[in-house]
């Protein structure tokens, strides 16, 4: 479970850091209401799905990070005032485990805007 970064409207994303390269990986991304049991899959809004070929570095190690926006899932599920979420990831390949470094809900940071001088 993970808290959102702020009740109400607001464009949050969902970020998956350090995730490990060196391996065959895919899984699916869905988020819950709280209140809902995690087995309620056919409750849980659908975010995406991540997908990666191995590859490494010249010191056998790379880690990535993805993003996923959920401002419209939040307003698809109408849970824009709830504070906690469920977060569920379902993996799709048979390979072994994966490393996962963190998973977080951040605000969304506002464009940068360039100005002419």
């Amino acid at each position: 479970m993970d808290k959102k970064t702020k009740k109400g409207k607001s464009d949050e994303l969902l970020v998956i850091e350090n995730i490990d390269t060196t391996k065959f990986l895919k899984f699916d991304v869905f988020i819950n209401d709280e209140d809902d049991h995690i087995t309620e899959l056919d409750k849980a809004a659908y975010v995406g799905t991540y997908a990666q070929i191995p590859h490494t570095t010249t010191n056998k190690t790379a880690t990535t990070s993805i993003r996923f926006r959920l401002t419209d899932v939040y307003e698809d599920m109408d849970v824009a005032d709830e504070e906690d979420m469920l977060l569920t990831l379902v993996p799709r390949h048979q390979r072994p485990g994966v490393t996962i470094g963190g998973i977080k809900i951040i605000e969304n940071p506002a464009p940068k805007t360039v100005s002419s001088s």
